[in-house]
């Protein structure tokens, strides 16, 4: 796809999406379990606060993600220079940090993974997810909290 044209992805649960190639996000090492899967768009599926981050070449395979620090204002962690460097990330303003969400028909069973949140540049588009090495955080954190 050239910069600029627009093409189109499928979501089997959210549908058809419009795309560009600025929404392209790529990972040189995949998402754990997803690790052959390296092109994704991140698309705004009107579900604010979140997105979707799907598979370019699989439509089975998408991810809902959010911004962590909407619902963890302390959440934090220190990034290390080889994943700076993976992703060829020089300023720190050029980071975009998302976490995946789990959904659920129960608001109090909605969790996010604050163990392995996706790391974007978003100057160069290229993404890790990285491991937060903290056991204060978890792979199924309550987002919605009584």
């Amino acid at each position: 796809m050239e910069k600029g044209s627009v093409s189109t992805v499928k979501n089997i649960n959210l549908g058809t999406f419009s795309v560009t190639e600025n929404q392209k996000i790529t990972f040189s090492e995949g998402i754990f379990g997803f690790e052959n899967i390296s092109d994704y768009y991140l698309i705004d599926a009107n579900i604010a606060p979140f997105m979707l981050l799907q598979a370019a070449e699989d439509e089975a395979i998408g991810f809902i993600v959010c911004d962590p620090f909407l619902f963890f204002q302390s959440y934090e962690f220190d990034l290390n220079e080889e994943a700076k460097k993976s992703i060829n990330l020089e300023k720190s303003e050029d980071l975009l940090v998302l976490t995946i969400v789990t959904l659920s028909d129960k608001i109090d069973e909605v969790t996010a993974n604050l163990v392995g949140p996706i790391i974007i540049n978003i100057k160069t588009h290229q993404a890790i997810q990285y491991i937060v090495n903290d056991p204060k955080y978890t792979t199924k954190h309550p987002i919605f909290v009584k």
